[in-house]
């Protein structure tokens, strides 16, 4: 199992996130946000959530008891709390 991820050229940082094993796979594709903000400790606030929703993808996908809906919903609910947090509500 390998997760890579692309980068433009001329860019130190991509924020795209790509993963696949032998029984799913996936590709998030990070999009900069429009605020200059930032309140992440990445290189980008959508680095940190491609990154983020990448990993709790791979921790969830596997779990045959749940839909890839109310998986997607609830880590989109997660995430969403946990960027609240980061951004004292600033969203």
């Amino acid at each position: 199992m390998k997760t890579f991820t692309l980068t433009y050229n001329g860019r130190d940082w991509n924020e795209d996130f790509v993963y696949c094993n032998d029984k799913f796979a996936f590709v998030l594709d990070g999009a900069t946000s429009i605020s200059k903000e930032k309140y992440s400790n990445y290189s980008s606030d959508a680095q940190w959530y491609s990154f983020s929703m990448g990993n709790y993808l791979i921790n969830n996908l596997g779990n045959t008891k749940k839909t890839i809906f109310s998986i997607l919903k609830t880590g989109i609910k997660n995430l969403k709390n946990e960027f609240s947090e980061l951004s004292a509500g600033n969203q």
